[in-house]
């Protein structure tokens, strides 16, 4: 009887120091390979690198709408070609001896 107490008080101490190396254990394995681990470090650089090429791209658009909005701008007076070519494309009106080239 002694010999089956000793064994459960072995069993009983070694419980919560198995269950902290698990826990333990779960979040070092979290940290690697988990959803935001450093295996996931890689997947990151590309999608940034995707990201700032997309925002490179949005910037330049943004700068080329920029500058035909200040074009445009009533206080500054508005460029007749642009206005000019706004119209004309809107509108469709053309004369017969004009050429239209489209980019398309």
């Amino acid at each position: 009887m002694a010999n089956k107490r000793s064994t459960f008080a072995l069993i009983a101490s070694a419980a919560a120091p198995a269950a902290a190396l698990l826990i333990i254990g779960y979040f070092v394995l979290a940290a690697v390979i988990g959803q935001n681990g450093l295996l996931a470090w890689g997947d990151y650089k590309q999608a940034r690198m995707q990201r700032e090429g997309e925002l490179v791209r949005i910037e330049a658009e943004r700068a080329r709408l920029q500058h035909r909005s200040e074009l445009l701008d009533p206080r500054r007076g508005v460029d007749p070609d642009l206005a000019d070519e706004l119209v004309r494309s809107r509108t469709d009106q053309v004369r017969e001896d004009e050429v239209i080239l489209q980019n398309r």
